[in-house]
């Protein structure tokens, strides 16, 4: 235990240190994200309570797993970036928007189960840019 006794107060400085890092373009990113994460989550509740589906915890987790996935992998990039400035070209911010798209995705297919006026075009658009197809 002696040795992960120092380990423990390193990992909060570690995360503070990295989010200061991030540009102010990478911080719109990440905060678009969130806004579109708590988007996706409320209109995914009432599309469940649409089509009459059961509201389980289950579902709900998931939500704290993309928060934890997303945070890491978009930390780790940047330490990656960081460390090796040559994958400077928008690495990060290329991650953060692959995110988004998948949010935004999400997001528009809630819309459609709940009737508000989505059509398939805009989500296979969205499909279609995350996929990279021409």
């Amino acid at each position: 235990m002696g040795i992960l006794k120092g380990v423990y107060w390193k990992i909060p400085i570690s995360i503070i240190t990295g989010c200061l890092a991030f540009s102010e373009t990478e911080w719109i990113l990440i905060i678009s994200l969130l806004i579109w994460m708590i988007l996706d989550t409320i209109t995914g509740i009432f599309a469940s309570l649409k089509r009459n589906e059961k509201i389980q915890s289950r579902k709900l987790f998931r939500l704290s797993v993309k928060v934890f996935v997303y945070f890491f992998g978009t930390v780790g990039v940047k330490s990656l970036v960081m460390s090796y400035p040559a994958l400077e070209a928008f690495a990060v911010q290329s991650f953060l928007s692959f995110f988004l798209l998948t949010e935004i995705k999400s997001f528009a297919e809630n819309v459609k189960v709940l009737e508000l006026g989505i059509s398939d075009d805009f989500i296979n658009m969205i499909k279609d840019t995350i996929l990279r197809k021409k």
